[in-house]
């Protein structure tokens, strides 16, 4: 995502500028499949998630 004048910025510190201050998150290297591009990945991110 580009944000002023070309800088790119990452989605989630757009979210934390306009509506959700307190966002977390990370990303899960794969295409648009996620789960089943990289299940491995999506299974830690999801169960890390759960234990917070």
């Amino acid at each position: 995502m580009s944000g002023p004048l070309g800088h790119e910025q990452h989605p989630l510190d757009v979210w934390r500028q306009s509506f959700a201050p307190s966002i977390t998150g990370l990303g899960v290297s794969s295409g648009h499949f996620v789960a089943e591009e990289n299940p491995g990945a999506t299974l830690e991110a999801l169960q890390e998630f759960l234990r917070s």
